[in-house]
Protein backbone atom coordinates (compact mmCIF):
# COMPACT_ATOMS: atom_id res chain seq x y z
CA UNK A 1 0.00 0.00 0.00
CA UNK A 2 0.88 3.43 -0.88
CA UNK A 3 -0.12 6.80 0.24
CA UNK A 4 -1.26 9.42 -1.63
CA UNK A 5 -2.37 12.67 -0.57
CA UNK A 6 -5.04 15.21 -1.98
CA UNK A 7 -5.54 18.47 -1.92
CA UNK A 8 -9.37 19.31 -2.22
CA UNK A 9 -12.29 21.83 -1.08
CA UNK A 10 -11.79 24.50 1.32
CA UNK A 11 -12.09 23.97 4.62
CA UNK A 12 -12.18 26.82 8.05
CA UNK A 13 -14.35 28.22 11.40
CA UNK A 14 -18.06 28.15 10.67
CA UNK A 15 -19.64 31.42 10.94
CA UNK A 16 -23.09 32.22 11.87
CA UNK A 17 -24.65 31.17 7.91
CA UNK A 18 -21.23 30.82 6.34
CA UNK A 19 -18.09 28.86 6.29
CA UNK A 20 -15.31 30.90 6.07
CA UNK A 21 -12.50 29.23 3.92
CA UNK A 22 -9.11 28.70 5.48
CA UNK A 23 -7.13 27.19 2.24
CA UNK A 24 -7.24 23.40 0.71
CA UNK A 25 -7.30 20.67 2.71
CA UNK A 26 -5.08 17.53 2.86
CA UNK A 27 -6.48 13.78 2.58
CA UNK A 28 -4.10 10.77 2.97
CA UNK A 29 -5.27 8.02 1.03
CA UNK A 30 -3.92 4.46 1.66
CA UNK A 31 -4.35 2.39 -2.01
CA UNK A 32 -3.05 -0.38 -3.87
CA UNK A 33 0.29 -0.34 -5.65
CA UNK A 34 -1.43 -1.28 -8.82
CA UNK A 35 -3.79 1.93 -8.46
CA UNK A 36 -1.54 4.02 -7.70
CA UNK A 37 0.63 3.17 -11.07
CA UNK A 38 -2.43 4.10 -12.82
CA UNK A 39 -2.99 7.19 -11.02
CA UNK A 40 0.96 7.76 -11.59
CA UNK A 41 0.66 7.14 -15.40
CA UNK A 42 -2.23 9.42 -16.01
CA UNK A 43 -0.80 12.02 -14.21
CA UNK A 44 2.39 11.17 -16.38
CA UNK A 45 -0.04 11.55 -19.63
CA UNK A 46 -1.70 14.95 -18.44
CA UNK A 47 1.22 16.53 -17.07
CA UNK A 48 0.32 16.78 -13.54
CA UNK A 49 0.84 14.83 -10.07
CA UNK A 50 -1.01 11.94 -8.92
CA UNK A 51 -2.22 13.83 -6.07
CA UNK A 52 -3.69 17.12 -8.86
CA UNK A 53 -4.84 14.15 -11.29
CA UNK A 54 -7.17 12.27 -8.47
CA UNK A 55 -8.07 15.48 -7.39
CA UNK A 56 -9.28 16.48 -10.64
CA UNK A 57 -10.82 13.58 -11.49
CA UNK A 58 -13.09 13.68 -8.06
CA UNK A 59 -13.89 17.11 -8.71
CA UNK A 60 -15.09 15.95 -12.34
CA UNK A 61 -17.22 13.02 -10.66
CA UNK A 62 -18.79 15.15 -7.72
CA UNK A 63 -19.51 17.71 -10.80
CA UNK A 64 -21.52 15.24 -12.71
CA UNK A 65 -23.39 13.87 -9.48
CA UNK A 66 -24.67 17.12 -9.03
CA UNK A 67 -25.58 17.76 -12.32
CA UNK A 68 -27.35 14.08 -12.34
CA UNK A 69 -29.03 15.13 -9.12
CA UNK A 70 -30.09 18.41 -10.45
CA UNK A 71 -31.93 16.83 -13.82
CA UNK A 72 -32.95 13.86 -11.89
CA UNK A 73 -34.30 15.82 -9.21
CA UNK A 74 -33.24 12.43 -6.71
CA UNK A 75 -30.80 12.75 -4.01
CA UNK A 76 -27.25 12.34 -4.84
CA UNK A 77 -27.01 9.39 -1.90
CA UNK A 78 -29.62 7.63 -3.82
CA UNK A 79 -27.65 8.28 -7.53
CA UNK A 80 -24.76 6.83 -5.99
CA UNK A 81 -26.75 3.92 -4.48
CA UNK A 82 -27.90 3.12 -7.36
CA UNK A 83 -24.69 3.27 -9.27
CA UNK A 84 -23.03 0.97 -6.80
CA UNK A 85 -25.90 -1.81 -7.14
CA UNK A 86 -25.77 -1.54 -10.83
CA UNK A 87 -21.66 -1.76 -10.84
CA UNK A 88 -21.44 -4.50 -8.53
CA UNK A 89 -24.40 -6.49 -10.72
CA UNK A 90 -22.37 -6.05 -13.88
CA UNK A 91 -19.25 -7.18 -11.93
CA UNK A 92 -21.10 -10.49 -10.60
CA UNK A 93 -22.56 -11.16 -14.18
CA UNK A 94 -19.39 -10.36 -15.97
CA UNK A 95 -17.12 -12.92 -13.27
CA UNK A 96 -20.74 -15.39 -14.26
CA UNK A 97 -20.42 -15.33 -17.70
CA UNK A 98 -15.97 -15.74 -17.64
CA UNK A 99 -16.18 -18.48 -15.34
CA UNK A 100 -19.38 -20.21 -17.86
CA UNK A 101 -16.52 -19.28 -20.93
CA UNK A 102 -14.20 -21.27 -18.90
CA UNK A 103 -15.96 -24.70 -18.22
CA UNK A 104 -17.42 -24.25 -21.73
CA UNK A 105 -14.00 -24.14 -23.42
CA UNK A 106 -12.61 -26.72 -20.57
CA UNK A 107 -15.35 -29.06 -21.88
CA UNK A 108 -14.75 -28.17 -25.57
CA UNK A 109 -11.02 -29.64 -25.00
CA UNK A 110 -12.29 -32.97 -23.09
CA UNK A 111 -13.34 -35.54 -26.05
CA UNK A 112 -14.72 -37.69 -23.32
CA UNK A 113 -16.44 -34.59 -21.82
CA UNK A 114 -18.40 -33.69 -25.00
CA UNK A 115 -19.39 -37.44 -25.44
CA UNK A 116 -21.28 -37.77 -22.33
CA UNK A 117 -23.45 -35.23 -22.94
CA UNK A 118 -24.43 -36.23 -26.66
CA UNK A 119 -25.02 -39.80 -25.36
CA UNK A 120 -27.51 -38.48 -22.58
CA UNK A 121 -29.29 -36.48 -25.41
CA UNK A 122 -29.91 -38.96 -27.65
CA UNK A 123 -33.17 -40.88 -27.65
CA UNK A 124 -33.31 -44.69 -25.82
CA UNK A 125 -34.31 -47.33 -28.27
Amino acid sequence: MKILQLMHGFHGTKGADRMAPAGPMRTTLDIEDDVLAAAKELARRQGTSAGESATAATANLEQQLSEEARLSRQPRSQLIREALETLLSQGWHERAQAALKQAAVALTSDAGACEEPRELAAPAC
